[in-house]
């Protein structure tokens, strides 16, 4: 692991704890965890430098993004070879159930985001219904910084994500 300390916002013991959650022992990507982790609501609540609170949004935004697409991508792939027979509909209706809002909050609630990520005071006692975009976002943004702690290596990516959430979701959408 790389021996950069996080910023003083996120106390060391919680990223470590983090990363076991995520299962990445040999995680480097501490910074790209750390924006992850770090909501843009948090950001703003902080005294400090207004242009550093907005580049950290943006890269925050940023990451989200990428994740989300990597994610469509991984997703997209695993149903193509999954399911041979189905049509370019019925794929796309599937995956479109499993990267949805609602199925991307419930990844975040398996991966505990709520108790690591760094909220708004606002946010933290609203109810887990009402954060459901909130907490999509957050597991994009970390499914970033994991895509880029796994040196970008795509099939290693798409292999974490489907073992840990997708080939479940998968399983429950289709015997709905």
């Amino acid at each position: 692991m790389t021996k950069k300390q996080p910023s003083k916002n996120i106390p060391w013991q919680q990223i470590k704890a983090f990363i076991k959650v995520i299962g990445i022992p040999d995680f480097s990507e501490i910074e790209a965890l750390e924006i992850a982790l770090m909501h843009p609501s948090y950001i703003y609540e902080l005294n400090g430098n207004r242009q550093i609170q907005d580049l950290q949004e943006k890269l925050y935004w940023r990451q989200a993004h990428l994740g989300r697409d990597i994610l469509c991508a991984i997703v997209t792939e695993y149903l193509y070879e999954k399911f041979p027979n189905y049509t370019k509909d019925e794929l796309a209706q599937v995956k479109q159930l499993i990267i949805d809002n609602f199925q991307l909050s419930e990844f975040a609630i398996k991966l505990k985001l709520k108790q690591f990520c760094l909220l708004e005071e606002s946010q933290k006692t609203k109810p887990l219904d009402e954060q459901e975009k909130l907490m999509a976002e957050m597991f994009e943004a970390v499914f970033c910084a994991i895509y880029l702690g796994l040196k970008r290596d795509f099939c290693k990516t798409k292999f974490w994500l489907i073992e840990r959430f997708i080939a479940d979701a998968v399983n429950d959408i289709l015997t709905d």
